[in-house]
C-alpha cells in the first residue's frame, strides 16, 4: 500500500514537472515571431489589444464622471466624444464578451470609481449564456493587475482559465503580440464604422443561461454601491428582428428581479429604438457611427430626465 502511495506522489509530481517545463517551453519559443502558445491557442497572446489597452489607458477616476462596463457593445457603443459636448467625462471599460463576473472583478480590482461616479452596467443578454472562459483568458493575459488575473482564474476554476494564468506567468510580459483593436481612439472606444445589411433571420434561438452570471450581476450592483458609486443598467439598442426580440424578452425575465430587488434604474434600448437595420449597425448587434450618435444623444437625454446627470 505504501508503496502505491508513493508511486502515485511521484506520478503526481513527475506530471507536475512536465506540465510546467511545456509551459515554460512554449511560453519561450517563437515561431514565425509568434509564441508558440499563441499558435496552440490565440486566446494566449498578451500584451495588445482591446483589454491591455483599456486597462493601460485607464489613470483612475479622478476625471471620469461615468464609468460603462460590459461587452464590446461597452467599448463600441459610448463614444467619450459625445459625452463631452455634453460636459460628462466618460471612460470604457469593456471587453470582448465580458459578463458580470468579469466586470465584478474589474471593477474590484482596477477600475474603481471614486464616490458619486455613475457607472452604466451594459447588459448584452448574450453574454449571460456559455461559461466565458474565452473572455477570461484574454483578460488573464493581458490586464495591469495581477491580483485581477488570479481572481478571475480563482472565480472561474477550469484547466482552460488555469492554462492561461501559466502562460501569462511564463511568458515575456514585456514583447507586444497583439496591435490596438483598429479604430482605436481613446478612453477605451473603439467605434464600428462599416455598415452592413442586418439579416432578417425569423429562426429563433433558444437561450441557456448561465445563473452564475445573474448572481454576479447582482454582486457587481452591490459592489459598486459599496464604492459609494451609483450603478444604472443599459442594453444597446439592437436590430429589430424577431430573433432578437424573442431572446431579449427571455433574458428580461432572469434580469428584471434582480434589477428591481436592487432598485436599478434599467434603460432598455434594444428594441426601444428608431434605428435602421441596414443603416445604423455595423454587424448583426453592433452599432456604427451613426448608430452611436442617435444611441448616445437619445442615452444622455433620459438620463438627464431622470435626474442621473445635470
Amino acid at each position: 500500500m505504501k508503496r502505491i502511495i508513493t508511486t502515485g506522489i511521484l506520478g503526481v509530481v513527475l506530471t507536475a514537472i512536465i506540465y510546467l517545463m511545456a509551459v515554460l517551453v512554449i511560453n519561450r519559443t517563437y515561431l514565425s515571431g509568434k509564441r508558440a502558445a499563441c499558435w496552440i491557442n490565440s486566446q494566449y497572446q498578451r500584451t495588445g489589444g482591446q483589454e491591455y489597452r483599456i486597462c493601460k489607458d485607464w489613470k483612475g477616476s479622478s476625471d471620469n464622471d461615468l464609468l460603462v462596463i460590459g461587452s464590446s457593445h461597452a467599448y463600441r457603443g459610448y463614444d467619450p466624444r459625445i459625452f463631452q459636448r455634453n460636459g460628462i467625462d466618460m471612460y470604457s471599460a469593456g471587453s470582448g464578451f465580458q459578463n458580470t463576473l468579469a466586470s465584478f472583478v474589474l471593477l474590484e480590482n482596477i477600475f474603481i470609481p471614486k464616490k458619486n461616479d455613475i457607472v452604466i452596467i451594459d447588459l448584452f443578454d448574450q453574454t449571460f449564456e456559455g461559461d466565458g472562459v474565452g473572455s477570461y483568458a484574454r483578460l488573464i493575459q493581458n490586464v495591469t493587475s495581477y491580483t485581477a488575473a488570479t481572481e478571475l482564474a480563482r472565480r472561474q476554476p477550469d484547466i482552460r482559465t488555469f492554462n492561461s494564468l501559466m502562460c501569462r506567468i511564463f511568458s515575456d510580459q514585456s514583447r507586444i503580440e497583439v496591435p490596438d483593436e483598429p479604430g482605436y481612439l481613446y478612453n477605451g472606444y473603439c467605434p464600428k464604422n462599416d455598415t452592413a445589411v442586418i439579416s432578417s433571420s425569423e429562426i429563433r434561438k433558444i437561450p441557456s443561461f448561465n445563473m452564475s452570471f445573474v448572481k454576479y450581476l447582482k454582486e457587481t450592483i452591490r459592489l459598486i454601491k459599496s464604492q459609494n458609486a451609483h450603478p444604472i443598467a443599459v442594453s444597446h439598442p439592437q436590430p429589430k428582428t424577431l430573433t432578437n426580440e424573442t431572446f431579449h424578452k427571455e433574458f428580461l425575465e432572469l434580469v428584471m428581479p434582480v434589477l428591481q430587488e436592487e432598485g436599478i434604474l434599467y434603460l432598455d434600448y434594444n428594441s426601444n429604438h428608431n434605428l435602421n437595420n441596414s443603416e445604423h449597425f455595423a454587424d448583426s448587434n453592433h452599432l456604427n457611427q451613426a448608430g452611436v450618435e442617435l444611441f448616445n444623444s437619445k442615452l444622455i437625454s433620459d438620463m438627464k430626465e431622470h435626474g442621473i446627470i445635470q
